[in-house]
Protein backbone atom coordinates (compact mmCIF):
# COMPACT_ATOMS: atom_id res chain seq x y z
CA UNK A 1 0.00 0.00 0.00
CA UNK A 2 1.42 3.50 -1.41
CA UNK A 3 2.38 6.12 1.65
CA UNK A 4 0.32 8.85 1.81
CA UNK A 5 1.56 12.94 2.00
CA UNK A 6 0.22 16.05 1.70
CA UNK A 7 2.05 19.43 1.02
CA UNK A 8 -0.83 21.72 2.62
CA UNK A 9 0.96 25.28 2.23
CA UNK A 10 2.21 28.18 2.42
CA UNK A 11 1.04 29.90 -0.01
CA UNK A 12 3.39 31.57 -2.51
CA UNK A 13 6.38 29.79 -0.87
CA UNK A 14 7.71 27.76 -3.22
CA UNK A 15 5.09 24.71 -3.28
CA UNK A 16 4.73 24.28 -6.77
CA UNK A 17 8.62 23.86 -7.52
CA UNK A 18 8.30 21.55 -4.73
CA UNK A 19 5.72 19.50 -6.05
CA UNK A 20 7.66 18.93 -9.07
CA UNK A 21 10.66 17.67 -7.78
CA UNK A 22 8.76 15.27 -5.82
CA UNK A 23 6.78 14.56 -9.22
CA UNK A 24 10.46 13.56 -10.72
CA UNK A 25 11.26 11.16 -8.36
CA UNK A 26 10.13 7.76 -9.71
CA UNK A 27 8.68 6.11 -6.50
CA UNK A 28 6.31 9.37 -5.72
CA UNK A 29 3.12 9.95 -7.66
CA UNK A 30 2.02 13.76 -6.95
CA UNK A 31 -2.29 14.68 -7.20
CA UNK A 32 -3.76 15.71 -10.21
CA UNK A 33 -4.42 18.16 -11.03
CA UNK A 34 -1.52 20.42 -10.37
CA UNK A 35 -3.54 23.82 -11.02
CA UNK A 36 -6.37 24.09 -10.17
CA UNK A 37 -5.30 22.23 -6.48
CA UNK A 38 -7.21 19.26 -5.51
CA UNK A 39 -8.18 20.80 -2.18
CA UNK A 40 -10.01 17.55 -1.64
CA UNK A 41 -9.77 17.50 2.36
CA UNK A 42 -11.56 20.64 1.83
CA UNK A 43 -14.52 18.77 0.72
CA UNK A 44 -16.29 16.96 4.03
CA UNK A 45 -18.80 15.28 1.42
CA UNK A 46 -16.29 13.67 -0.97
CA UNK A 47 -13.93 12.75 2.24
CA UNK A 48 -17.19 11.13 3.87
CA UNK A 49 -16.83 8.73 0.53
CA UNK A 50 -13.44 7.29 1.45
CA UNK A 51 -10.32 7.33 0.59
CA UNK A 52 -10.98 5.14 -2.07
CA UNK A 53 -12.66 7.99 -3.86
CA UNK A 54 -9.78 10.12 -3.74
CA UNK A 55 -7.28 7.95 -4.75
CA UNK A 56 -9.16 7.24 -7.76
CA UNK A 57 -9.87 10.58 -8.23
CA UNK A 58 -6.51 11.98 -8.28
CA UNK A 59 -3.99 9.51 -9.14
CA UNK A 60 -3.10 6.65 -11.71
CA UNK A 61 -0.47 4.61 -10.74
CA UNK A 62 -1.52 1.46 -8.56
CA UNK A 63 1.82 0.30 -8.09
CA UNK A 64 3.56 3.41 -6.72
CA UNK A 65 5.61 3.78 -3.66
CA UNK A 66 4.04 6.92 -2.38
CA UNK A 67 1.13 9.20 -3.07
CA UNK A 68 1.25 13.60 -2.24
CA UNK A 69 -0.78 16.38 -2.93
CA UNK A 70 -0.25 20.02 -2.79
CA UNK A 71 -3.79 22.10 -1.87
CA UNK A 72 -1.95 25.13 0.33
CA UNK A 73 -5.59 26.09 1.45
CA UNK A 74 -5.32 23.32 3.66
CA UNK A 75 -2.75 25.08 6.48
CA UNK A 76 -5.72 27.62 7.08
CA UNK A 77 -8.44 25.22 7.38
CA UNK A 78 -9.29 23.24 10.20
CA UNK A 79 -12.11 21.42 8.46
CA UNK A 80 -9.02 19.88 5.95
CA UNK A 81 -6.89 18.74 8.91
CA UNK A 82 -10.09 16.91 10.92
CA UNK A 83 -10.77 15.26 7.38
CA UNK A 84 -7.06 14.61 6.62
CA UNK A 85 -6.63 13.35 10.21
CA UNK A 86 -9.64 11.06 9.90
CA UNK A 87 -8.89 9.59 6.35
CA UNK A 88 -5.13 9.70 6.37
CA UNK A 89 -4.60 9.60 10.22
CA UNK A 90 -0.70 8.58 9.41
CA UNK A 91 -0.12 10.95 6.21
CA UNK A 92 2.93 13.31 6.65
CA UNK A 93 2.32 16.69 6.33
CA UNK A 94 4.70 19.02 4.44
CA UNK A 95 4.78 22.73 5.20
CA UNK A 96 6.84 24.82 2.93
CA UNK A 97 7.95 28.39 4.35
CA UNK A 98 10.13 31.65 3.11
CA UNK A 99 10.85 34.98 4.54
CA UNK A 100 6.97 36.53 4.60
CA UNK A 101 8.11 39.68 3.72
CA UNK A 102 9.40 38.34 0.28
CA UNK A 103 6.12 36.00 0.17
CA UNK A 104 3.76 39.04 1.15
CA UNK A 105 5.40 40.87 -1.96
CA UNK A 106 5.08 37.65 -3.93
CA UNK A 107 1.00 36.96 -3.32
CA UNK A 108 0.63 40.89 -4.24
CA UNK A 109 1.82 40.86 -7.74
CA UNK A 110 0.44 36.98 -8.06
CA UNK A 111 -2.98 39.04 -7.04
CA UNK A 112 -2.54 42.08 -9.70
CA UNK A 113 -0.96 39.97 -12.04
CA UNK A 114 -3.89 37.47 -12.03
CA UNK A 115 -6.41 40.54 -12.12
CA UNK A 116 -7.54 40.47 -8.47
CA UNK A 117 -5.72 43.06 -7.33
CA UNK A 118 -6.69 46.77 -7.71
CA UNK A 119 -5.02 48.50 -4.84
CA UNK A 120 -1.27 50.46 -5.02
CA UNK A 121 1.36 48.30 -2.89
CA UNK A 122 1.71 50.39 -0.77
CA UNK A 123 -2.18 50.71 0.18
CA UNK A 124 -3.00 47.07 -0.32
CA UNK A 125 -0.11 46.17 2.15
CA UNK A 126 -1.50 48.29 4.78
CA UNK A 127 -5.35 47.17 3.74
CA UNK A 128 -4.56 43.88 4.87
CA UNK A 129 -3.45 44.56 8.63
CA UNK A 130 -6.72 43.23 9.67
CA UNK A 131 -7.06 40.63 6.70
CA UNK A 132 -11.13 41.50 6.53
CA UNK A 133 -11.49 42.67 2.91
CA UNK A 134 -14.13 41.12 0.58
CA UNK A 135 -13.77 38.54 -1.71
CA UNK A 136 -15.72 35.99 -3.79
CA UNK A 137 -15.75 32.53 -1.92
CA UNK A 138 -17.05 30.66 -4.96
CA UNK A 139 -13.57 31.90 -6.82
CA UNK A 140 -11.14 32.22 -3.84
CA UNK A 141 -11.29 29.11 -1.10
CA UNK A 142 -9.01 31.34 1.18
CA UNK A 143 -8.61 35.36 0.60
CA UNK A 144 -6.47 36.68 -2.21
CA UNK A 145 -5.97 39.96 0.02
CA UNK A 146 -4.36 38.55 3.11
CA UNK A 147 -0.56 39.88 2.35
CA UNK A 148 0.32 40.00 5.81
CA UNK A 149 -1.86 37.57 7.88
CA UNK A 150 -0.98 34.94 5.58
CA UNK A 151 2.85 35.11 6.82
CA UNK A 152 1.67 34.99 10.16
CA UNK A 153 2.58 31.07 9.62
CA UNK A 154 2.51 29.59 13.60
CA UNK A 155 -0.96 31.20 13.77
CA UNK A 156 -1.53 28.27 11.32
CA UNK A 157 0.65 25.66 12.56
CA UNK A 158 -0.30 25.74 15.69
CA UNK A 159 -3.96 24.94 15.52
CA UNK A 160 -3.47 22.89 12.52
CA UNK A 161 -0.55 20.52 14.29
CA UNK A 162 -2.79 20.06 17.47
CA UNK A 163 -5.58 18.41 14.96
CA UNK A 164 -3.20 16.30 12.97
CA UNK A 165 -0.57 15.47 15.19
CA UNK A 166 2.82 17.38 16.07
CA UNK A 167 4.88 14.14 14.89
CA UNK A 168 3.26 14.67 11.44
CA UNK A 169 4.42 17.82 10.43
CA UNK A 170 7.65 18.41 8.12
CA UNK A 171 8.59 21.84 8.25
CA UNK A 172 11.00 22.70 5.68
CA UNK A 173 12.23 26.28 4.69
CA UNK A 174 12.53 27.77 0.96
CA UNK A 175 15.84 29.44 1.01
CA UNK A 176 17.15 26.22 2.45
CA UNK A 177 15.47 23.88 -0.45
CA UNK A 178 16.82 26.05 -2.70
CA UNK A 179 20.52 25.85 -1.67
CA UNK A 180 20.95 22.68 0.40
CA UNK A 181 20.75 19.55 -1.16
CA UNK A 182 20.24 17.41 2.08
CA UNK A 183 16.87 19.11 2.66
CA UNK A 184 14.85 17.42 -0.16
CA UNK A 185 16.94 14.31 0.64
CA UNK A 186 15.81 14.26 3.99
CA UNK A 187 12.07 14.62 3.12
CA UNK A 188 12.75 11.75 0.11
CA UNK A 189 13.77 9.63 3.62
CA UNK A 190 10.76 10.88 5.42
CA UNK A 191 8.37 9.58 3.07
CA UNK A 192 9.71 6.70 2.58
CA UNK A 193 11.18 6.95 -0.72
CA UNK A 194 15.11 6.67 -1.71
CA UNK A 195 16.93 9.83 -0.63
CA UNK A 196 19.94 9.57 -3.12
CA UNK A 197 17.65 10.50 -5.96
CA UNK A 198 18.10 14.23 -7.68
CA UNK A 199 15.95 15.58 -9.83
CA UNK A 200 16.61 17.31 -13.16
CA UNK A 201 14.51 20.30 -12.36
CA UNK A 202 16.19 21.56 -9.01
CA UNK A 203 17.09 24.98 -10.84
CA UNK A 204 13.97 25.14 -12.86
CA UNK A 205 11.57 28.18 -11.88
CA UNK A 206 8.39 27.53 -11.29
CA UNK A 207 5.28 29.60 -11.52
CA UNK A 208 7.45 32.45 -10.45
CA UNK A 209 5.88 36.17 -10.15
CA UNK A 210 6.16 38.55 -12.93
CA UNK A 211 8.62 41.32 -12.14
CA UNK A 212 7.81 44.08 -9.80
CA UNK A 213 6.77 47.44 -11.44
CA UNK A 214 6.12 49.27 -8.17
CA UNK A 215 9.13 50.03 -5.84
CA UNK A 216 8.80 49.48 -2.58
CA UNK A 217 8.86 52.44 -0.51
CA UNK A 218 10.73 52.69 3.02
CA UNK A 219 7.47 53.23 5.04
CA UNK A 220 6.06 50.10 3.51
CA UNK A 221 9.51 48.29 3.95
CA UNK A 222 9.34 48.94 7.64
CA UNK A 223 5.91 48.43 8.25
CA UNK A 224 6.75 44.67 6.40
CA UNK A 225 9.37 44.08 8.62
CA UNK A 226 7.92 45.54 12.17
CA UNK A 227 4.76 43.13 11.46
CA UNK A 228 6.58 40.13 11.52
CA UNK A 229 9.12 40.56 14.05
CA UNK A 230 7.26 38.64 16.86
CA UNK A 231 5.46 36.22 14.49
CA UNK A 232 8.70 35.10 13.16
CA UNK A 233 10.22 35.02 16.87
CA UNK A 234 7.08 32.85 18.07
CA UNK A 235 7.43 30.42 14.99
CA UNK A 236 11.13 29.96 15.73
CA UNK A 237 10.35 28.92 19.14
CA UNK A 238 7.32 26.71 17.72
CA UNK A 239 9.75 24.75 15.64
CA UNK A 240 12.98 24.78 18.35
CA UNK A 241 15.08 26.09 15.43
CA UNK A 242 16.51 29.59 14.58
CA UNK A 243 14.88 30.92 11.08
CA UNK A 244 17.44 31.21 8.14
CA UNK A 245 15.90 34.71 6.53
CA UNK A 246 17.38 37.66 8.68
CA UNK A 247 14.49 40.03 9.20
CA UNK A 248 14.35 41.05 5.80
CA UNK A 249 16.07 44.09 7.11
CA UNK A 250 18.45 44.26 3.64
CA UNK A 251 15.29 43.28 1.55
CA UNK A 252 16.08 44.25 -1.83
CA UNK A 253 12.39 44.42 -3.67
CA UNK A 254 14.09 43.64 -7.49
CA UNK A 255 15.06 40.46 -6.10
CA UNK A 256 11.55 38.97 -4.88
CA UNK A 257 10.66 39.16 -8.84
CA UNK A 258 12.75 35.97 -10.01
CA UNK A 259 12.42 33.83 -6.67
CA UNK A 260 11.38 30.33 -6.93
CA UNK A 261 7.60 30.87 -6.10
CA UNK A 262 3.99 28.89 -5.66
Amino acid sequence: MAEHFVIAGAQRCGTSYLTRLLDEHPDIEMARPFRPEPKFFLDSEACARGIDQYVARHFRDPDVAARGEKSTSYLESIVAASNLRALLPDALVVVLLRDPVVRALSHYRFSTDSGVETLDLASAIRASLDGTRPFDPERFSVSPFTYLPRGRYVEFLEPFSEVVGRDRLHVLFLEELREDPAVLAGLFARIGVEPTYVPAGTTTVVNASPPMIEPLDDDTRALLIDHYRAPNAALADFLGRPLPWPGSAQLDPTATTTDLVA
